[in-house]
């Protein structure tokens, strides 16, 4: 069941057997505070991970641009912070760390909330990122 107030964008469905690459869900919007939180699962596969790589942009730049939003969190399981290491300082603000907030596959891992700032993610588009593909996913659900 998806949650009410949450979006939710199917990242470019696979060639193969055209299953959806990905998904990004957006979920805790603090209109007043111009903040929303971004989830992304990326399904296994090389390809499939720069599909979600490449709709991220896309979704930030559209919350930033055209929604007006401030800050994106990313809550991050420590398993998974290694994936985001070459974003984490340039773009990527580490905010808190919760030490052993998580338990998986046996054993506890911390959660790492990052931020991405509209500032900053304006100041790295400027400085020569960019990226001008054209959004094209297929809204699943909105709350």
């Amino acid at each position: 069941m998806l949650a009410v107030g949450t979006e939710h964008f199917v990242v470019s469905r696979s060639i193969v057997d055209e299953q959806p690459s990905g998904l990004i869900s957006l979920y805790n919007r603090s209109p007043g505070d111009r903040t929303v939180f971004m989830a992304v699962l990326s399904m296994t596969g090389t390809s499939n991970r720069l599909r979600s790589l490449l709709s991220c942009v896309e979704v930030l730049e559209w919350l930033f641009v055209h929604r007006g939003e401030r800050i994106v969190y990313l809550e991050v399981p420590g398993y998974n912070v290694e994936n985001l290491s070459s974003a984490i300082g340039w773009t990527l603000e580490e905010e808190v760390r919760y030490e052993s907030r998580l338990y998986s596959g046996g054993s506890r891992h911390d959660l790492h909330l990052y931020a991405i700032h509209r500032e900053r993610w304006s100041e790295r588009r400027s400085a020569g990122f960019s990226h001008q593909r054209p959004m094209q996913w297929e809204v699943e659900a909105r709350g």
